[in-house]
């Protein structure tokens, strides 16, 4: 009995040293979007990304680096190393897995984020995906590896059944630029 409590408390220890190992400088070290979420220098790095700007696509005008971090905030993806050095961490919204988040990370920045969601108003939400990928400045890498992931996702939706057509593939993609 021992030995599995040794056991427990050196693999609790260990997930704890690689979680503190985890910031954005060291996005290898990463192992989900959920060790990057709570890294202490994310929130302010998406803040920096996002701006101030304001969206309504879970339903209430909300900040933006609010939303991403919210689409993130549930059962994550393994990260992901998009081309050498360029890591995407993603996630589902937690208590909404239909809808997901993601940023692509390169040299301790935040190079772009994407959200999958529906957009929602007062006549209700939409049947089907709106993907938009949010950028700082023009960058066709960056929001070619945030259109890869949403197709993924989507590819996943329909390979697991139980989706509508709507909830397979993405209606829409919107490109938001955060930068000045």
């Amino acid at each position: 009995m021992r030995t599995y409590i040794l056991a427990a408390a050196l693999l609790v220890a260990a997930s704890g040293a690689l979680a503190d190992d985890c910031a954005l400088s060291t996005a290898s070290a990463c192992q989900t979007a959920n060790t990057l979420l709570w890294a202490k220098d994310f929130k302010p790095a998406l803040r920096a990304f996002a701006g101030k700007k304001k969206v309504t696509w879970l339903g209430r005008a909300t900040p933006l680096w609010e939303v991403v971090n919210e689409a993130m905030s549930g059962v994550p993806d393994d990260r992901a190393e998009t081309a050498p050095g360029v890591y995407r961490f993603s996630a589902s919204r937690y208590q909404s897995a239909m809808e997901r988040g993601a940023v692509v990370v390169e040299k301790g920045k935040i190079r772009a984020a994407g959200v999958l969601h529906f957009n929602c108003g007062k006549q209700g939400c939409d049947k089907a995906y709106t993907l938009s990928v949010i950028l700082r400045n023009k960058d066709d890498a960056a929001a070619g590896w945030i259109e890869a992931w949403g197709r993924e996702q989507m590819t996943l939706n329909a390979e697991s059944g139980g989706y509508s057509a709507g909830e397979t593939a993405i209606s829409r993609t919107e490109v938001i630029m955060t930068g000045k």
